[in-house]
Parts: structure tokens; sequence; C-alpha cells
């Protein structure tokens, strides 16, 4: 280095008391920081426990069932000897014969042949299946306390064990056993509602997967078949109960995951391990540098997926009287949009497949309100008031227009909708029935 140079740089006892005194004002400002971040953080959280019964993983986990009443175990089994896993040319090959789509096509007999077969090489697990309304509770047993290592069941096994349940329902209709069909379709809603008080996203949205796929079947079973009266009572209750829970314990299960990690990090830095264990002395004082942003952080998160949950809550129609908007789309402060990836907005799709689900099934409760009323009165109502309240505890609401859906009597049978939303693309199909018998 220069000679001249090191003379300018070199410490003085001038530059070093400005180091010092900058040092220590940026410390200061660290502590100032990181109480007011401190105290944010310890005011949303104390609102929000009560709210939630708390805000730790421990308090994520479902009451604890018996082996022997433990509907899920039967499930899981069931799941498990599925034979469809693995293997995408099946998979595809089943969900287009419950559709009818391209794969058959358009062949009805096709059709028939490729569902017999699925059912043929499953015929074991679908046994098993059988066997689950025999107990009345479930849990799946899902290791939530560790977040890091948490034990799911194999989604796509329940999922294809879902889609198998419904190829049954379709042979069985097809040899004219609508009943039979029946049957299927509400052992399909007791797995789905196996997975209702499980906190877990994924798992609900699966849940709703399965639900849909009973639903087609059971339009189609309305469309073609003529199932008694007792029957369709055995699927009405479950119906219902499917139109109410929707998938706020999925977003409160991410909530007090996120916040899980959020505490790692302030105690530690855990979460930077997989495993999570503590911090080098390096990654440790990273933290303690950063531990103010992350507080602030955590609140913020907490506060969005607060409103996102209030939001799921509502319907449609509700919002939109009210003119809220999702939390991601709402005025955001400063120093929070360049974090925008820590926001909500990767789970707001959630949201609407919340809104899907309830548009499904309460038209599908509604249909099946129709035929019993046909079934017991010889005819069809004129309205759906008359549903009321022997078929149904109430008049069914539409949750995009907050109104009745729309039904009309049309020749020997009935049309009936709700108004999905123009981004309501996934389950769309599903939400106009035009029932001829």
């Amino acid at each position: 280095m220069p000679h001249g140079l090191w003379l300018r740089l070199r410490p003085t006892r001038r530059r070093v008391v400005m180091y010092v005194i900058g040092i220590l004002a940026l410390l200061l400002l660290r502590v100032v920081a990181d109480l007011w971040a401190g105290y944010r953080l310890a005011s949303v959280t104390t609102r929000l426990a009560p709210i939630y019964k708390g805000l730790d993983m421990a308090s994520l986990a479902p009451p604890a069932v018996g082996p022997a009443e433990n509907r899920a175990r039967v499930l899981a089994a069931a799941a498990a000897l599925t034979v469809v896993q693995n293997d995408i040319a099946r998979r595809g090959m089943l969900s287009a014969a419950i559709s009818g789509g391209s794969t058959t096509g358009g062949d009805p007999a096709g059709r028939q042949l490729a569902l017999r077969q699925m059912v043929s090489d499953n015929r074991i697990a679908l046994a098993v299946l059988d066997e689950a309304e025999s107990r009345p509770k479930s849990n799946w047993e899902i290791t939530y306390r560790n977040p890091l290592r948490m034990r799911l069941p194999s989604l796509l096994e329940i999922r294809d064990l879902g889609s198998l349940n419904v190829a049954a329902g379709l042979v069985e209709l097809g040899d004219g056993r609508a009943d039979e069909a029946v049957r299927r379709v509400r052992l399909g809603l007791v797995l789905a509602g196996s997975l209702t008080q499980e906190p877990n996203m994924i798992v609900q949205l699966i849940r709703f997967a399965v639900t849909r796929d009973d639903c087609r079947l059971l339009r189609e079973v309305l469309t073609k078949g003529d199932p008694s009266a007792s029957a369709l009572q055995s699927v009405a209750v479950p119906l219902q109960d499917e139109a109410q829970d929707l998938a706020i314990t999925g977003f409160i299960g991410e909530l007090k995951y996120q916040s899980n990690l959020f505490d790692g990090f302030e105690r530690g830095g855990r979460s930077l391990r997989a495993d999570g264990t503590a911090a080098s002395t390096g990654e440790a004082w990273l933290v303690w540098v950063l531990r103010p942003g992350v507080r602030a952080a955590h609140a913020r998160l907490l506060e969005q997926m607060h409103q996102l949950i209030e939001y799921a809550r509502l319907q449609p129609f509700e919002r939109r009287a009210r003119g809220l908007r999702p939390p991601s789309q709402q005025p955001q402060p400063w120093w929070w949009r360049p974090l925008t990836m820590l926001s909500t907005a990767a789970l707001e799709p959630a949201v609407q497949s919340g809104d899907e689900h309830r548009a499904l099934t309460t038209v599908a409760s509604t249909a099946v309100a129709l035929r019993r009323c046909r079934l017991e009165r010889g005819s069809y109502p004129t309205s759906l008031d008359e549903l009321v309240p022997a078929l149904l505890p109430r008049v069914p609401v539409d949750p995009y227009t907050g109104r009745a859906p729309e039904y009309k009597r049309s020749g020997a049978g009935f049309d009936l909708r709700v108004i999905p939303q123009q981004n309501a693309d996934g389950t769309r199909g599903l939400l106009d029935w035009r029932i001829a018998r």
C-alpha cells in the first residue's frame, strides 16, 4: 500500500472515537428496534392466542382416538393396498374413466370395461374400505408437534382410494344397482370426512378433491339411476356436513406452522437447520442482528393470516357486500412490500377452493333433497322452500349470490345450479345439474 494512502487511512484517536460512537449508535438502534418489534409481536400473539387456543404446534393435534375406534387406520390400510401408486399411466386411465374422458373415446362400453378392470385390480383395497363405517371416529395420527419431521399419510394413495371408490360406484350404476352406487358415494364422503379435523392445508385440498369426485358420481346416479329414498337419506347428512366444513382448519394449521418457524429462528436459529439443531456461533450472531426484522415480519404475517382466516369464513357474496379484498391485495406497510414472498398470497387460492367446495356440496345436498321429495310426493316441488324443514334444515344459499340456487322443474326432471365466479373453472361444470328424471 502506498505510504501516502496509509497515512490517510491509518486510525487516529478521532477516527477511533467516531467508529466507537457509530457502532454504539447502531447497537442502540438495534436494541430499540428489537424492543419495538418484540412489543408488537407480543401484542399480536396475546390477542390471537385465545382465538386459536394457542399458537404452538402442540395445540394442533386433534383429539386422540383409540385404535379400535379409529376409522383412519382402516382407511390408511385400504389406501396402502391400492395398485395405482407411482403409475402415471394407470392414474390417467382412472381419471379419464371416471370423467368419461378421451381415453375411453366417449364409448360407454369402453368406459365400463376400463372401470371394471380398475375395480378388479383393487378389489382388496375396496373391500377394506367397506369396513371404514364400522369405526366412529378419525385421527390420522399426523405428528404435528415437530413441523420439520411431520409424518403425513400418503395423500396420493388417499386420493387414489377415493377415485377407485368412485369407479366402483360407476360399475354398480352400470349394472343397475343404484343403491350400491349411492353407498359408494357415502363411503367416499366417509373418506373425505375423516380428513376434516386435520389442520393441514394440503390434507384439506385432498378432502375437497375426494368430495368433488363423490359429487360427480352422485350426479351421474341421479341422472341415470333410480336410487331409493333410504339410500339417498344415508348421504343427505354427510353432504350437508361437508357444505359447512371449509378449509379453516387448514388455514389455522398454516398460521401455527409459520409462527413456529419464526419462533425457532428468533430463539437461536433452529429453523436454519432441517434437523432443528442449534445454530453455529456465526449463525447465532446473524440471528441476533436480524431478530428485530424477523419479529416485525412475524407479527405482520400473523396479522395477515388472521385476516385471511376471517376472510375465508365469509361467503363470496358477503365479502363482495362488505367490499373486502384478500389480505395480500390490501395496502401494505412500506417495509413489508419487499417481503411479499412471506405474504398470504400463496394460500389465497385455497379460499377459492373452499368456496367451490361449499357451492358444490350445497348443490349436491339440494339435488338429493329434491329427488327424495319426488319419491315421497310423486313430483318435484315448485320451489326450494317446500323442502324445508322436512328434507333440508333451511333454504340453501348460493355462496356466490346470497340467494337460493337457481331451480326449475324441467320435463320429468329439474335444473339446479349456482352461479360461480368467473375464475371458478375447476368446478364450474359440476355446479350445473340437469337431471332429466
